[in-house]
């Protein structure tokens, strides 16, 4: 029997066909305007610094083909560590590191009622400011330790269609539009069996 999610499948499975179809109608993303510049300074705190990534965090990467630094000064990292803040309530959070074609997103969090921009503007803003859009990418250098998700599988689409899917999605909506790029895969793999983490590669359309 195949397995059915009805709570989140049909929202991941209406978020593909967006993703994948600049003709498909109803979506209601638009491109976003929202940059680091228009955030004003007075109701956000922001803070980031090179550095770099930690042992656990650069074996990802290394699986990537993307740089990994064993000998090297923070300063001279070509990863960041950044944490966004709205100073005021209700309020909203983004933390986590960026570096060349990458995005490890660690803490995420947006009141309902928050006037900031959603999260997947945040990160839109976040990652451009510190590159091109266009280096976000799925280079498959390696096999992750748990499992892959593939479209159109049933856990695919429920995995789009949870809060943290429709973030992803609604980033590639925002940054790149309709037809233009998906989510090629959904990864997922434990650290020290204690904490879950999901991977979304992005490919051209």
């Amino acid at each position: 029997m195949t397995p059915s999610y009805p709570k989140w499948d049909r929202k991941g499975e209406k978020l593909g066909k967006w993703l994948n179809n600049a003709n498909e109608p109803g979506c209601p993303i638009p491109k976003t305007t929202v940059t680091m510049a228009n955030l004003p300074p007075s109701k956000y705190f922001i803070y980031n610094k090179t550095t770099c990534l930690s042992l656990t965090q650069s074996n990802w990467v290394a699986s990537l083909g993307l740089p990994v630094e064993t000998s090297v000064e923070d300063a001279d990292s070509v990863y960041q560590f950044l944490s966004l803040h709205k100073n005021e309530l209700p309020w909203a959070h983004w933390s986590g590191h960026i570096g060349p074609g990458v995005m490890i997103i660690e803490c995420i969090r947006r009141e309902s009622d928050s006037t900031a921009p959603w999260i997947s503007e945040l990160t839109k803003a976040i990652y451009e400011n510190y590159s091109s859009l266009s280096d976000l990418r799925d280079d498959d250098h390696g096999k992750w330790p748990t499992g892959v998700w593939m479209p159109p599988s049933p856990e695919f689409n429920a995995l789009l269609g949870t809060r943290l899917g429709k973030v992803v999605a609604y980033f590639i909506l925002g940054a790149y539009g309709q037809g233009v790029k998906r989510i090629a895969k959904i990864t997922f793999f434990n650290v020290k069996r204690k904490q879950l983490n999901l991977r979304f590669d992005i490919e051209n359309v």
